[in-house]
């Protein structure tokens, strides 16, 4: 049931989000608009992405979370937390930004000392923070070197560590796989699921659509400062684009198409049988794998495989951006607004 409250429109009460945008705005002098009316909520243990193409927003948005941007207009709150209580907010938060900003004669030992002061640690905790988070991040050989002569790769995992010294229960992390090899990338990646897994909230930009499909369990795209699509990655896909469908089932194959066509609506022209394999070459929009599984599970169909193949998230967003500031139709595809936010914010003052 969607519940309209207070200009809101959402199908979660608030309380399950950890970070709510309600009509953000961002204006800098000369009338450039960097964001212009985003609103979003993103759920507590989660893997946010947030995508879309260079000066698209998107590390506006994320500064503005990260409390270093004060926005025009409109509202954030942090685990219930309004940002203008900065103070607040850093303490559970930690942010890693795209530009690492390590002092390059600074050892990485001296880095963690410094940030464990900024947050008020006990010199006997943020050494076990630092050799906790070396160890799993793969520093331990560096910290007696000076940053500046870190591989790119390397500065952006300590950038990461320093991010996590106060153990915080959201991170952001600006574009954490910009400019680095594809080794240094892999273990990012590692990090951003072991921290999902941790139970923590992880909110990060890229371009890089492979890496917003392997990691997200929300996209929000943000071109010309607009949000103009949100979902999971499989609801994105299908918006544009056809998949076909592989099936393995106990059960006479034959007469499987016959009941999937009644029962999904999938043409009986569009499906084969290849070497004990069920081909479905076009399902219908807004059927997928688990919705095939799940009907035939009902139907005590012993399924033994079933696996959906084609469509991109890159073809997604080559399409959603076409028409740069205007938003996607509502009825294209999957409800790609759910999770969205509508409705007017407060200045912030």
């Amino acid at each position: 049931m969607v519940v309209e409250q207070e200009g809101i429109n959402t199908q979660l009460p608030q309380s399950s989000y950890a970070v709510v945008v309600d009509n953000l705005s961002k204006v800098y002098s000369g009338d450039v608009k960097a964001v212009e009316g985003v609103s979003f909520g993103i759920t507590e243990g989660s893997i946010a992405g947030v995508v879309g193409p260079n000066g698209a927003g998107k590390s506006t948005v994320l500064n503005i979370m990260a409390t270093l941007l004060r926005p025009t207009s409109g509202t954030v709150s942090i685990l219930g937390v309004p940002i203008h209580n900065a103070r607040k907010i850093r303490k559970m938060m930690g942010v890693a930004l795209q530009d690492v900003g390590l002092d390059p004669i600074m050892t990485g030992s001296e880095h963690f000392r410094m940030q464990a002061a900024q947050y008020g640690l006990k010199s006997d905790l943020a050494r076990a923070r630092e050799l906790e988070l070396c160890k799993w991040l793969a520093l331990e050989e560096y910290m007696d070197r000076s940053a500046g002569l870190y591989s790119f790769g390397t500065q952006k995992r300590l950038a990461i560590a320093l991010a996590l010294i106060h153990d915080p229960s959201i991170v952001i992390l600006d574009e954490p796989t910009s400019g680095v090899d594809p080794h240094s990338r892999q273990e990012v990646w590692r990090i951003i699921r072991q921290l999902k897994a941790d139970g923590k909230t992880i909110i990060f930009s890229t371009h890089y659509m492979e890496e917003a499909d392997q990691l997200c369990d929300n996209v929000y795209l943000i071109t010309h400062g607009k949000l103009v699509a949100s979902g999971t990655p499989e609801e994105l896909k299908l918006a544009v684009g056809k998949f076909s469908l592989r099936l393995k089932a106990n059960h006479n194959l034959d007469e499987l198409q016959t009941f999937i066509s009644g029962g999904l609506g999938v043409s009986l022209d569009e499906m084969y049988v290849d070497n004990g394999t069920l081909i479905c070459q076009e399902l219908p929009n807004g059927v997928t794998a688990q919705t095939v599984f799940s009907f035939l599970t009902t139907h005590d169909i012993d399924v033994v495989e079933c696996s959906l193949t084609g469509g991109s998230l890159e073809s997604f967003f080559l399409e959603a951006i076409k028409g740069h500031s205007e938003p996607l139709r509502q009825n294209q595809g999957a409800d790609l607004t759910r999770r969205m936010f509508r409705g007017g914010g407060k200045q912030w003052h």
